[in-house]
């Protein structure tokens, strides 16, 4: 006869299968089956192929959730068809700061769509061509387009989304390749007119280089002419520079005499016009008596104070002249090119 199995062995054995159990798991399926989650559903523009369920969500490279649930909703009335994404954020990798705020909150979540948070489809590998789905915030994001209506109304909240730079690509590809196509076929044109012009004008163009090549030829050959004429320029030059030189020399060394000259004219001047004031004077006080005398008398004292005046005139004009180019007293008008300043 076969012994009875022990309780406590069948009991001990059950206990171990589930601890095993629950070590793969922690071991395989990570912590998150401990974390609290909360679910988001994005609709994205344009095709997803790429995306996968468990793919990673991400906020500036940081893993903040993944993908678990990617569906195709088909209307059959209206042949509309959208395709849900559907989010898992992290709770616990995702702080509000200051507050205990989280993506369940409806004014939360109003308050990030208008500052630009945008969900985006980004590349995960250049190799296997998978891709991710990153969050951030855009400044330039247009308003927020939601989709979670009516028939297609999933019990998630919605988290707006926006294209990607390599989707933008990918839409502009035909217009771009129609407008590459446009200006090449420009450009084959305007050779095409540039050839026929060449040849058309062939004549011409020799011409032109010809009459280039006889103006180098005539530039060669007044070159040396215009060397010598820069060389005889700078020896008048020099030549006026050393006349200049010369005359301010004079003008230092005699600098003495033509002051003195100066103080001996302006005490002549002074003198001449202190006689004419006393004859005047005296002309003045005697003007009763001299009444008496003949009109000769009168008329030789009048022209002797009148040619005394013009005497003050001519000196006061030659005292002008001479201070105001003292190189005419030394050398007379003929001098040229010689100023003292």
């Amino acid at each position: 006869m076969s012994s009875k199995a022990s309780p406590s062995v069948i009991g001990a054995f059950v206990l171990g299968g589930l601890a095993l159990l629950a070590l793969g798991i922690v071991v395989f399926g990570g912590t998150r089956w401990f974390q609290e989650r909360h679910p988001l559903v994005a609709y994205f523009p344009g095709s997803i192929a790429g995306l996968r369920v468990g793919a990673p969500v991400n906020f500036r490279g940081v893993n903040v959730g993944q993908v678990t649930e990617i569906k195709v909703m088909f209307e059959p009335e209206t042949v509309q068809a959208r395709i849900p994404v559907i989010l898992e954020m992290d709770r616990d990798r995702i702080v509000a700061v200051g507050e205990d705020l989280t993506v369940d909150d409806d004014a939360f979540r109003a308050s990030l769509f208008d500052k630009g948070f945008r969900a985006q489809l980004g590349l995960e590998s250049f190799v296997t061509g998978l891709l991710s789905v990153n969050l951030d915030f855009f400044e330039d994001a247009p308003p927020p387009e939601f989709h979670n209506k009516g028939q297609f109304e999933l019990p998630y909240p919605e988290l707006p989304t926006i294209q990607s730079d390599l989707q933008l690509l990918q839409a502009n590809a035909g217009e771009i390749a129609q407008q590459l196509t446009a200006s090449l076929d420009k450009m084959n044109e305007v050779f095409g007119s540039l050839g026929t012009a060449a040849s058309e004008n062939r004549g011409r163009l020799a011409s032109v280089f010809d009459s280039f090549a006889r103006m180098a030829e005539d530039l060669s050959a007044v070159t040396p002419k215009l060397a010598a004429l820069v060389d005889e320029s700078t020896g008048t030059a020099a030549a006026v520079t050393r006349t200049a030189d010369t005359a301010n020399g004079l003008l230092e060394d005699n600098a003495a005499g033509l002051a003195k000259t100066l103080a001996d004219l302006q005490e002549s001047v002074a003198a001449l016009r202190k006689m004419a004031d006393q004859v005047n004077n005296m002309v003045a006080e005697n003007r009763a008596g001299m009444r008496d005398f003949t009109g000769t008398g009168l008329y030789e004292i009048t022209g002797l104070a009148q040619d005394a005046q013009r005497m003050v005139d001519q000196i006061t004009r030659v005292m002008e002249d001479l201070e105001r180019d003292p190189a005419r007293f030394l050398f007379g008008d003929r001098a040229q090119g010689v100023r003292a300043e």
